[in-house]
């Protein structure tokens, strides 16, 4: 049994965004997927090569404009290839639209390992200082950073030696035992926490008791930190809508995930966090100051002094958005720069979230963090370097910072695409490194590019990537001389990440 609650917790709020052309969700359709995949199948197009290589869809998503985006992993020999995956976009009725991925030559490496799994487990699992669970290695073909080889995939979770939580892959070489690549599902963020008014929310009558369950969102589900147990309790009223109130944190964590849910439904067509229909739980009271997405679910700690519950719903939107970037394209390997801009997809999530909520009590903007008792935001998209460490605009090296910072000129990016360098509605002035002033799209029409151009999210993510999926989102959305797709490139060249060969033409 299900019930609408009206709760006394810390409401979570936004002003109404910009009246912009709205796209109809669009289901899959299975002649879509078959084009793609016949496409992706046929070694003229470039994907694979001879007999032993070939591929399968992975994620099959929709979004805006009746776009379909079908991501496809290979393997060689029936072994898994790590890299070389590729999102192919398709219309409505099937005819394939562009290509996003690596191309990569033949594939042609021994596949009798020199080293055995419990050699590579022990290898991955010397990369944590407490080992919880890990998984039986896998043989995989490495096939990222220019490299073909065999190697074993291990998925370890555990601690790092500062006592932090760790859900990590890595990719052993089969021949040396030495490691080619890690990636650590685990994504923190840093903020504080602030809460008011009252909110409606999910939940669920079992028995005697309700519980924190959503039922009409799968999987979303909140409950404590410790003993990762569902809140449940004979009254329906939940939280006193104290800025340290862990119930109330809960609340705050329920309504922000509701909100997010809705307006990846509402504006991309999207099914739930993972594409597929499926949210996560979020488990709040967490014995530390912070916030972190683990692969699975998302957990909030607390901010310093004074001490407040880190759920503002700017908070819970990016840690669920690191959820959305995972199951987005194909979650492949990372470079030095994918990390960042995962960071930044967090963020863009958070504050569309944000607006979405349309709550007149605490005022959407285009910071993170704003409402939490800080002294100030910890992310600016409209102006990063506001952060005191956050770069404005493209370096080759950023992917040399840390990733709370090096993801700020991608949420500079979208800014810009949104809102221009002197916007005409109230919200700041945003620099451009060419002195060129950007006139927004607004912000419904730069999400949609956005969010489209994040579907083609594939090995080794990084600006240079960003960029052209960008513009082919553009282009496809919203045509090949549209405003849309000039504002999206003026908008890369003012935050200075440079044209790529092939990328669309204005």
């Amino acid at each position: 049994m299900r019930k609408k609650l009206t709760i006394g917790a810390a409401a979570l709020t936004g002003v109404a965004v910009l009246s912009l052309i709205t796209h109809a969700p669009a289901s899959v359709g299975i002649d879509s997927v078959a084009a793609a995949t016949s496409f992706a199948a046929d070694p003229a197009n470039g994907l694979v090569h001879g007999d032993h290589e070939k591929v399968r869809a992975a994620a099959t998503h929709s979004g805006p404009g009746a776009l379909r985006y079908t991501a496809f992993t290979k393997s060689y020999k029936d072994i898994p290839v790590v890299g070389g995956s590729a999102v192919v976009v398709t219309d409505a009725q099937g005819a394939v639209l562009s290509t996003s991925g690596e191309k990569l030559p033949e594939i042609t490496v021994d596949t009798t390992p020199k080293i055995t799994a419990g050699q590579a487990a022990a290898t991955a699992k010397g990369l944590l200082s407490t080992v919880d669970s890990a998984e039986a290695p896998q043989l995989v073909v490495y096939a990222a950073d220019n490299a073909q080889k065999l190697a074993y995939e291990v998925r370890t979770q555990g601690s790092k030696a500062d006592g932090s939580p760790s859900n990590l892959r890595v990719w052993v070489d089969a021949a040396t035992g030495a490691i080619l690549g890690k990636k650590d599902l685990v994504k923190f963020a840093e903020g504080n926490s602030g809460h008011s008014g009252k909110v409606t929310i999910e939940s669920t009558k079992s028995g005697s008791n309700y519980t924190l369950v959503d039922s009409k969102r799968p999987g979303i589900k909140q409950g404590t930190s410790t003993g990762k147990k569902i809140y449940s309790k004979s009254t329906d009223v939940w939280g006193n809508g104290g800025a340290n109130d862990v119930e109330s944190a809960a609340v705050d964590a329920a309504y922000a995930a509701e909100k997010e849910w809705d307006l990846l439904k509402d504006w991309f067509g999207r099914n739930g966090f993972d594409g597929k229909g499926n949210g996560f739980p979020a488990y709040v009271g967490w014995n530390a100051n912070n916030a972190h997405w683990t692969g699975s679910y998302t957990e909030f700690g607390y901010n310093g002094s004074p001490k407040q519950q880190l759920t503002a719903i700017d908070v819970v939107g990016h840690e669920y958005g690191h959820a959305i970037f995972q199951f987005s394209g194909i979650d492949g390997t990372e470079n030095g720069e994918t990390a960042g801009i995962n960071e930044s997809v967090a963020d863009i999530f958070g504050t569309l979230t944000e607006f979405y909520a349309n709550n007149p009590v605490d005022k959407p903007d285009y910071t993170e963090g704003e409402n939490t008792g800080s002294p100030t935001p910890l992310r600016y998209l409209y102006k990063p370097s506001l952060d005191g460490s956050s770069p404005d605009y493209y370096t080759a090296t950023i992917g040399n910072l840390d990733e709370h910072y090096s993801g700020g000129v991608h949420s500079h990016w979208f800014y810009l695409l949104a809102e221009g360098s002197k916007p005409a509605n109230g919200n700041p002035e945003s620099p451009t490194a060419d002195g060129k002033a950007v006139t927004g799209i607004g912000q419904r029409k730069a999400a949609n590019i956005f969010y489209s151009a994040l579907q083609r999210k594939g090995d080794g993510w990084n600006y240079a990537k960003a960029r052209v999926a960008s513009l082919q989102a553009a282009k496809e959305l919203y045509g090949a001389d549209s405003i849309e797709l000039k504002t999206t490139k003026a908008a890369w060249d003012a935050v200075k990440v440079p044209a790529q060969a092939g990328e669309p033409t204005v």
